[in-house]
């Protein structure tokens, strides 16, 4: 993936020569502004594309560098600030290299000195970039520039965590088991303010009732004192607390929750005190909420207050780009954590994993590459051998979750996928006006619901027109038949 660079320059004529040499000659990307006050919105609004280097050539023009270098590192530190001077006048680079500038190159310029220049840059980049990693690694913390992905749904997914991050407010996740949404979560905390506090898991869908409320809540002694930190809520204050598959929590719960949310304090099982919290919630779920909200499983005020920042992950069949990049990660991490070199993926490999329809999705293929290094002493791994490990065979791509049924059911949309249950109720009440000629006596008692509901009904689904040509039998009223 080519790299991109902004340019920051106040002479045209040379910003253009210069973007179109940084683009014909090295094939880099490039974004230009005679601006200053545009390319630091630019980066500190995280409009995309975001540059993975800054080039500034404004010194002529009276611009205060120093200013320009001291505003982009205070909220994109790592990025690389090269900065252009006239021959002679060396000088007045010292005060940007002391706001942090990495580097300065001297006009005019060769182009083997700007290539070089670059490719240092990007090379003491990544050098950092990995040291950091390895650092947070070890510390058992997560950032997101240290997921992998380079396809346009990983990278706008990326964008919107850089934006949820830099907020305090709750987060509600969603998507496919497997896709990765407990690693998104530890991101977005560890690119946050609450980075390096504590951030602490709790899995709502496998504890009984008893146990989940003391596990989020503590308890008391019998004498009604506290017991230190015996509560989710008081071990994650300060950081972050992610509930996973939230929907598993039962009802009574969720009210409990929705109360802490508000107060933002805690009441332990067996106390009559309340205790604060400071803690964001992050919370994921792989059930679909308004299937969930309709079938009266989950409340929809809780889900209101979570999803104020709501997040979808992709599946990895959405990511066939990254496919490649995250295989070799999880080799060479498996092949690290053996002590091994990693293995090459011969091109029938890469063609088999890119078609194979990863039900499991990026978990399913950290596990096999994993076995593919625990298994075999190969320095190169064919399809074949990615076969006998996993016993699988080609298949037609399938979705792991269209049904095998008629395709003029009703109950499917166009991709075969099973439709909302809303969906459902909306069309079912369509054709039943429709039917009805309007009268929604007879749509009603068609249905099987009172008129009340009927109406209540119609006008949530702002369908009125299907009977406002008519006049109503009669009005409806809270005395009628149904549900």
């Amino acid at each position: 993936m080519a790299y991109t660079i902004f340019i920051l320059d106040n002479h045209t004529t040379q910003e253009t020569t210069i973007s179109q040499v940084l683009k014909d000659k090295f094939g880099y990307n490039t974004i230009v502004s005679d601006s200053a006050d545009y390319g630091i919105r630019w980066i500190k609004s995280c409009s995309q594309p975001q540059p993975d280097l800054l080039l500034i050539d404004m010194l002529s023009s009276g611009e205060d560098i120093a200013s320009i270098v001291r505003q982009i590192k205070t909220c994109k530190s790592q990025l690389p600030i090269i900065v252009m001077a006239q021959y002679g006048n060396e000088g007045q680079i010292t005060p940007a290299i002391a706001a942090g500038a990495d580097d300065f190159i001297t006009k005019p310029v060769s182009l083997n000195r700007l290539k070089l220049t670059l490719e240092n840059a990007f090379k003491i980049q990544h050098m950092n970039n990995e040291i950091a990693r390895q650092k947070r690694k070890n510390m058992g913390h997560t950032h997101l520039s240290d997921l992998v992905g380079k396809s346009e749904h990983f990278q706008k997914t990326i964008h919107l965590c850089e934006m949820i991050s830099s907020l305090d407010t709750p987060v509600w996740i969603h998507g496919e088991q497997g896709s990765g949404r407990e690693t998104f979560a530890r991101a977005i905390h560890g690119s946050s303010l609450r980075a390096g506090k504590p951030f602490i898991r709790v899995d709502c869908e496998h504890f009984s009732d008893e146990i989940t409320e003391n596990t989020l809540f503590g308890n008391a002694e019998p004498n009604g004192t506290l017991k230190p930190q015996s509560g989710k809520f008081q071990q994650a204050n300060g950081g972050t607390l992610y509930l996973h598959e939230i929907s598993g929590l039962p009802h009574y719960l969720q009210q409990r929750l929705i109360g802490v949310m508000d107060s933002r304090e805690i009441k332990p099982v067996g106390s009559s005190l309340s205790i604060p919290v400071d803690v964001r919630i992050i919370c994921s779920n792989s059930r679909d909420a308004d299937d969930l909200i309709a079938v009266g499983e989950f409340s929809n005020v809780l889900f209101s207050k979570m999803c104020k920042n709501y997040l979808p992950i992709p599946s990895l069949r959405e990511r066939i780009e990254d496919i490649v990049p995250l295989a070799n990660y999880f080799l060479n991490s498996a092949a690290t954590a053996e002590n091994k070199l990693p293995p090459v993926l011969s091109e029938d490999a890469i063609e088999l994993l890119k078609t194979y329809p990863w039900a499991g999705n990026v978990r399913q293929l950290a596990n096999l590459l994993s076995r593919v290094v625990l298994l075999t002493q190969l320095d190169y791994v064919d399809a074949a051998t990615i076969r006998l490990i996993q016993q699988i065979e080609p298949v037609n791509y399938t979705l792991p979750n269209t049904l095998k049924i008629p395709e003029n059911s009703d109950y499917l949309d166009m991709k075969g996928q099973i439709k909302k249950l809303r969906s459902i109720e909306r069309e079912a009440i369509q054709l039943a006006l429709k039917h009805s000629d309007g009268c929604m006596t007879r749509a009603a008692k068609n249905l099987g619901i009172g008129r009340s509901t009927l109406y209540r009904k119609v006008e949530e689904m702002e369908l009125s027109n299907l009977y406002a040509a008519r006049k109503p039998d009669y009005a409806p009223d809270d005395a009628g038949f149904g549900w």
